[in-house]
């Protein structure tokens, strides 16, 4: 599928979710299934597909920690059972969106549906170097674990290794710009295949508000 069907798609479940007024479970339990069969059919593992949702549940815990004082009784402990579905759900229509397609054409995808061109390099840029800041601290660790057995020279010695993560970080990107534009960079990452809408898509889109109609239909 195009990447703007799946971002369409991805967004109209959060959505759904999201947007869904109290009482609506049935709502939640389609979006649900929605979200179930995506993963089935691009076979992606379920125990993964649950662990990476999972992640946002304690900011929604967090979040709505107030609702069993406010509301004493079961009606506070649903309400927020309720806002830890949504956040779950939620969460996994966004993780199925990243483990699918790939970063390059998610971000060709978010552009094509109005996103800045400027916001996606720089979204490029961030997370192409994360991979490289992730392993310049691990050599830096490394290196102060060796240097510094005992645990307080070796807190002394990571303070001072951020700092120095921070300046290498820093150097290494005026180097990569430097040599960007020495290569013709002018702003904008080279042109790529024009992203085309086809069959498929139509059929993803119609399978989509067919679901997402559904779950607002049920009472």
């Amino acid at each position: 599928m195009d990447p703007r069907t799946r971002i369409a798609g991805a967004l109209a479940v959060v959505l759904t979710v999201v947007l869904a007024p109290p009482g609506r479970q049935w709502t939640l339990l389609v979006c649900a299934a929605f979200v179930a069969a995506y993963g089935f059919l691009a076979r992606v593992p379920a125990r993964w597909l649950v662990t990476r949702s999972a992640a946002v549940l304690p900011f929604a815990l967090i979040a709505g920690a107030w609702m069993p004082l406010s509301r004493p009784g079961p009606e506070g402990w649903t309400a927020l059972g309720l806002l830890a579905a949504r956040a779950f759900l939620s969460g996994a229509a966004i993780v199925l969106l990243a483990s699918t397609t790939r970063f390059p054409l998610l971000l060709r995808g978010m552009v094509g549906l109005g996103l800045p061109q400027v916001m996606a390099t720089v979204l490029s840029f961030t997370y192409r170097f994360l991979f490289v800041l992730v392993e310049e601290a691990e050599r830096l660790e490394m290196a102060v674990r060796s240097r510094a057995p005992r645990r307080r020279r070796r807190f002394r010695a990571l303070a001072g290794a951020a700092g120095y993560l921070f300046l290498r970080t820093y150097e290494r990107a005026e180097r990569v710009y430097r040599a960007m534009l020495a290569r013709g960079f002018s702003g904008e990452p080279p042109a790529g295949e024009p992203l085309r809408l086809g069959i498929p898509d139509a059929i993803a889109a119609l399978v989509i508000a067919a679901f997402l109609g559904t779950a607002w239909v049920m009472p």
